[in-house]
C-alpha cells in the first residue's frame, strides 16, 4: 500500500504502524537542521569520495586509496563490477582492476550512487530512491533536449536532496562537495533565467506534485516534448530498481 502526502514524522510513524509499505510526501525531503551538528564519520567517508571524483581530471590513485580504506565501498565496487551490468568471463577480485573496467565516467557514476546510498543509511529508503529517480529522470530530459553529455543533469537530480540527507541547509550541504558551478546554481536557485537545466529541475518538482499544466509549460522551456515525459519517468523508475539491486545497496 502507498501512503501519499506524508508531511510530518507523526504521519510517517502512523502510516508505518498500520501497515503501509510505500510512502510519498515532502516529509522525506525536509532536512532537520541542527546547528553545530557533526557529520558522522561514515558520511564523511562518502563525502570525501564524492569530492574526489568530482575533480577534473580524477586522481585515480586517491580514489583507489579511498575505496580500499573503506570495506563497504570495496565490497560494493567488486559486487557492482561483477554484476549483470558487465559481461566478464572471469571474476574481478582487485580494486584496481574494477576501477579500470569502469573508466573515468563510470567511476564518477558508481561513486555518486554508492556514496549517496551510504549517506542515506539513517534515512527512509524513499529518500535515496527519490534522489536516484530525479537523477535518472533529469538525465533522460537532457538527452530529450539534445544534450550528448547529460552528466551534470544527472548530478543535479542526485544532489537535489543533499540537505535532507545531511540535515543541513542546502547551502551548507553543497559546500561539502566540489560540484561544478552550473549544477550549484540550479540547486541554489541562482541560475540564469531560462536556463534549461533549471527548467528541467522545476519540471521534475512539478511532475512529482502532479502539476501537469506547469509540466507542459516547463517542457517547452527545457526543450523537450511534453508527450514523451511520462515514458521517460517510467523508464527512470525501472532503472532505479535495477541499479539499487546491482550497486550493492
Amino acid at each position: 500500500m502507498l501512503a501519499e502526502k506524508v508531511e510530518t514524522v507523526k504521519e510517517f510513524d502512523w502510516a508505518l504502524s498500520i501497515g503501509f509499505d510505500y510512502f510519498q510526501g515532502y516529509f522525506f525531503t525536509r532536512p532537520v537542521v541542527v546547528r553545530g551538528r557533526q557529520i558522522p564519520s561514515l558520511k564523511i567517508s562518502c563525502l570525501n569520495l564524492l569530492q574526489e571524483t568530482q575533480r577534473e581530471p580524477i586522481n585515480f590513485e586517491k580514489v583507489r586509496d579511498l575505496v580500499k580504506n573503506d570495506v563497504a565501498f570495496s565490497y560494493k565496487l567488486l559486487r557492482f563490477t561483477n554484476s549483470a551490468f558487465f559481461a566478464h568471463q572471469t571474476e574481478i577480485r582487485e580494486i584496481d582492476r574494477a576501477l579500470i573496467v569502469l573508466g573515468e565516467q563510470g567511476i564518477r557514476r558508481w561513486v555518486a550512487i554508492a556514496a549517496m546510498i551510504g549517506l542515506a543509511k539513517d534515512k527512509p529508503n524513499e529518500l535515496i530512491a527519490q534522489s536516484l529517480l530525479r537523477a535518472r529522470f533529469a538525465e533522460q530530459l537532457a538527452r530529450m533536449a539534445g544534450y550528448s553529455d547529460a552528466s551534470n543533469w544527472f548530478l543535479m537530480g542526485l544532489f537535489s536532496q543533499l540537505d535532507a540527507l545531511l540535515d543541513l541547509t542546502i547551502e551548507s550541504a553543497l559546500q561539502q562537495i566540489a560540484l561544478v558551478l552550473p549544477v550549484k546554481e540550479v540547486l541554489l536557485q541562482t541560475a540564469p533565467a531560462n536556463n534549461r537545466m533549471a527548467c528541467a529541475y522545476s519540471l521534475i518538482l512539478c511532475y512529482e506534485k502532479g502539476d501537469w499544466d506547469q509540466v507542459t509549460k516547463l517542457a517547452q522551456c527545457g526543450g523537450v516534448q511534453a508527450s514523451e515525459i511520462g515514458q521517460a519517468y517510467v523508464q527512470s523508475a525501472r532503472w532505479v530498481s535495477e541499479v539499487t539491486a546491482q550497486s550493492g545497496s
